[in-house]
């Protein structure tokens, strides 16, 4: 019998004497003139539960939602996993590759820019130093420059503006008042207020030439601690000059072919120490040749493994040219860069 057939209710059985819980093939038949009227006809009866041999109400099994449920085994999981794993695997070997070539490209990088900055700001100092002050020392791996802290033309002759003797310099004999015509625009404070100094000094045709130095002091530049005042002076209100007084009167030496006159200040020194891996730059209010040796200077960049400074004479075809050669080692990643400035040489 099937399904049907046996949890049919009694009430058929019964009918014709049998027990309960049991309808015979006559029953059926009477209920089930085919699937579909078996199981239109059935239907009232199966919502009524059915007894059991011992009485108690039986009620046909049905699948259940949590039975239809099941969860994961242990060895499931732990094949996923080891699935997981073997994947995770094979991404990171494929990959570390390209991000370790990428960590190390960016630490190139930093440190490339690192000597880049420290060779620009040699250029900039060599751009701005007094003509034919630039010279290396220590097996050159030393640079020495005289800053310029401003520039202009002195008067070397009358005008029909400035026709007093203390407007033109003179050459002559000890000086102590002129005029400087261009303008000077790089001094603090000035022109609102007058500019008044005992640390800088003045510079007229430096060529650098025994006799002629302004590390020597002598002939080409005022001497130390002299305080040197400029003034702005206007003559009807239409020329503007800058008007120089000396504290004490100097003669210079030599006439400048383009009346050039530096005002400047003090010493800068670049020193490349490979023994501790620096570069570092010093400066000084005091224009000597004394090395500055040790100290804590101004680190330009550190992981200095070599560092080669040259500096190549002016000739009658070019300027002057210093060549600026730095390796700089840090970690896995060395670097060697070289860069060139050309130097003014025109006192």
């Amino acid at each position: 019998m099937n399904v049907l057939t046996r949890s049919l209710f009694a009430e058929g059985g019964q009918a014709r004497g049998r027990k309960p819980g049991f309808m015979s093939a006559d029953a059926v038949q009477e209920f089930a003139p085919g699937r579909r009227g078996a199981e239109q006809a059935l239907k009232p009866i199966l919502r009524e539960p059915c007894l059991s041999a011992r009485g108690f109400p039986a009620y046909a099994s049905r699948p259940t939602a949590h039975r239809l449920q099941r969860g994961f085994t242990l060895i499931e999981i732990i094949v996923t996993l080891l699935v997981v794993a073997v994947l995770a695997g094979a991404v990171l070997f494929f990959i570390q590759g390209p991000v370790k070539g990428f960590v190390q490209q960016n630490r190139r990088e930093a440190v490339v820019a690192a000597a880049s900055a420290a060779l620009n700001r040699m250029a900039e100092d060599i751009r701005g130093a007094l003509p034919n002050s630039v010279r290396t020392v220590n097996g050159n791996r030393d640079l020495e420059i005289i800053p310029i802290v401003d520039a202009g033309r002195y008067r070397a002759g009358p005008g029909p503006n400035y026709p007093s003797q203390d407007d033109r310099l003179q050459f002559n004999q000890a000086d102590d008042q002129f005029n400087i015509e261009s303008p000077l625009d790089r001094l603090p404070g000035y022109p609102g207020t007058d500019y008044t100094t005992s640390t800088d000094r003045l510079v007229v045709y430096n060529t650098g030439q025994p006799g002629a130095d302004a590390y020597s002091g002598s002939n080409v530049i005022t001497p130390a601690g002299d305080s040197i005042t400029i003034s702005q002076v206007k003559r009807n209100q239409a020329y503007v000059e800058n008007h120089v007084t000396l504290g004490s009167a100097y003669q210079f030496k030599y006439q400048s072919p383009q009346q050039s006159i530096y005002l400047v200040h003090g010493t800068t020194w670049w020193l490349c120490d490979t023994g501790q891996g620096t570069l570092r730059r010093y400066t000084s209010s005091a224009i000597n040749t004394t090395n500055p040796g040790s100290g804590a200077g101004d680190l330009a960049v550190d992981g200095v493994k070599a560092c080669k400074f040259q500096y190549q004479q002016a000739t009658a075809t070019r300027a002057g040219l210093v060549t600026l050669e730095l390796t700089i080692s840090q970690g896995k990643n060395e670097v060697h860069l070289e860069q060139q400035v050309h130097v003014d040489n025109v006192p």
